[in-house]
């Protein structure tokens, strides 16, 4: 009976510990447990709506409420949570553009617009169409604030950007030449109307890229500013310099640019400064979306502008009738076999074919 007893104290006194350490463990448990749902609920709010799946509905809903730093926020968090590894990089640029616009803050909105131009020039077939119409319709907002104060080359610069990533450039110079007053087209285009194609005022983003070089020369590329007679500001403008190519081929370089060959004739001007060597021929590199082939075409002799500048021009005679759809993906120089120097002033946009006059239209 005895013996019976202590045994079962001795159970007992084991059974305590076992059962204080078996709560415990539940309530260890039970709190990581409410710390995950309360991770998972955090997470959903916040990290979650980070996401570039997600972000857009949270982005847009904060604009609509007026939430212009939680647009910014949610914007912001994507592009640390995602970077520019999906399509929706040049999305999340425009509408944190959208929201520091709202906020006033001009300059942040230029640039996170300028971003996304850049990237859909890039990589134009993560453009939506919808994407085109909104940076269209926001460029030409803000070009238009610009005007309205009076400050008409931020404007055009504004304008440019608009008519490329609406990747309907002519289209949208003559529809924006119809809506502007005698006075605003006469302060934006005192010598004609033509859009940019190329913005050298944002030297950070890649001004020319090599397109294909089979000479074995070496190139420099980059951006510059050249000093204008007062009281005109400094000129943003990029720089190719490149040595005598050792073997005939082409040496081709461009910039990004995106617009559907359109029904009408234009042509692409570029305005160059020869430091050395002869003037190079400027180049359109075609694609074509049914058949997934590209092409070129190559522009006509350069003729000299001023003592010191030379135009080089590409025309498009414009899409006949029947001919597949295609775009205009790149604008580049072919460079000549010398050593050879350019500093590129700009390159503009037209209308028309300018075979009569040689001038802005």
């Amino acid at each position: 009976m005895t013996e019976q007893t202590l045994e079962s104290k001795d159970k007992t006194a084991f059974l305590i510990p076992d059962l204080r350490q078996g709560m415990l463990l539940a309530g260890v448990l039970a709190g990581l447990i409410l710390a995950a749902m309360v991770s998972i609920q955090w997470v959903q709010y916040t990290v979650h709506r980070y996401h570039p799946f997600v972000f857009e509905d949270d982005a847009r809903k904060a604009l609509e409420d007026g939430d212009f730093g939680l647009a910014v926020d949610i914007c912001t968090g994507n592009l640390l949570y995602a970077g520019n590894q999906f399509r929706s990089h040049g999305l999340v640029h425009l509408l944190r553009a959208k929201a520091y616009f709202s906020e006033g803050s001009f300059s942040k909105a230029l640039d996170d617009l300028a971003e996304a131009d850049t990237y859909w020039r890039n990589s134009f077939r993560n453009a939506r169409e919808a994407d085109r119409q909104e940076i269209k319709d926001f460029a030409t907002e803000m070009g238009r604030t610009c005007l309205a104060t009076g400050d008409a080359a931020q404007a055009l610069s504004l304008f440019s950007l608009a008519g490329s990533g609406s990747g309907e450039a002519l289209a949208y110079l003559e529809g924006l030449r119809a809506s502007l007053s005698a006075a605003e087209a006469a302060s934006l285009w005192p010598g004609g109307e033509y859009l940019i194609v190329r913005d050298f005022a944002h030297p950070r983003y890649a001004l020319f890229q090599t397109w294909t070089e089979r000479t074995g020369r070496t190139v420099d590329m980059g951006p510059t500013s050249i000093v204008l007679s007062p009281p005109l500001p400094v000129m943003q403008a990029a720089r190719i310099a490149a040595n005598r190519a050792p073997k005939e081929g082409m040496s081709w370089y461009s910039t990004p640019f995106y617009m559907r060959i359109p029904e009408r004739p234009c042509r692409f001007r570029a305005t160059i400064l020869v430091k050395s060597g002869p003037p190079p021929r400027l180049l359109l590199g075609h694609f074509y979306p049914e058949t997934g082939l590209g092409g070129t075409t190559t522009g006509e002799a350069p003729f000299l502008l001023s003592d010191e500048d030379y135009a080089v021009e590409a025309v498009l005679p414009g899409r006949g009738a029947g001919e597949p759809a295609g775009y205009i993906v790149r604008v580049g120089f072919a460079l000549p076999r010398d050593e050879c120097e350019y500093v590129i002033k700009r390159i503009d946009l037209l209308p028309g074919d300018g075979k009569e006059s040689r001038t802005d239209g």
